[in-house]
């Protein structure tokens, strides 16, 4: 396990490797290779993480989506967590907002280690 820092108020974050046992009371989101991001949102609050890796192969996607392919998996993690948050499909939520992420919503995106990672809260 290795802590993610998060800014204050914000709960708490690890990062688990494939054979390691992840906290069984936080949201969690896995990336390609069985890694997992647990994050324990603070009391009161609703939220979702998303987690990619940063050597991840996005293939035809961010033509495919109209966006640069710099910045890409950053924008998809957001736009992942927000849709997760709201309990909303990714491919509706493509659709209707593509990879733009919605007002009023706190969201935290960070990079640690080999992990693009987004942390988005509904107070």
């Amino acid at each position: 396990m290795r802590p993610v820092p998060l800014p204050d108020g914000w709960g708490e974050a690890a990062l688990f490797e494939p054979n390691e046992t992840a906290w069984t009371d936080a949201t969690r989101s896995y990336d390609h290779l069985g890694a997992c991001l647990a994050w324990r949102v603070p009391a009161g609050m609703h939220g979702a993480c998303d987690m990619e890796r940063a050597d991840k192969d996005v293939g035809a996607l961010p033509a495919q989506l109209g966006v640069a392919e710099d910045g890409f998996l950053e924008r998809w993690v957001v736009a992942e967590s927000c849709a997760k948050t709201l309990d909303v499909p990714m491919a509706l939520w493509l659709q209707q907002r593509g990879l733009a992420s919605l007002t009023g919503l706190g969201i935290h995106c960070t990079k640690a280690d080999r992990q693009v990672m987004a942390f988005c809260r509904k107070d």
